[in-house]
């Protein structure tokens, strides 16, 4: 594995992290709604 290998997936790695991290709080955001709305009703 040569050095601009390595630092291609390091980038990669890092932006699927900068992605994921959203995408968490969407999903923790939208898992926490549906449980309010179930206790308001």
């Amino acid at each position: 594995m040569t050095a601009t290998e390595q630092l291609k997936i390091l980038r990669l790695a890092g932006l699927s992290h900068w992605l994921w991290k959203p995408i968490k709080v969407l999903i923790k955001t939208t898992i926490n709604f549906s449980v309010f709305s179930r206790i308001n009703c």
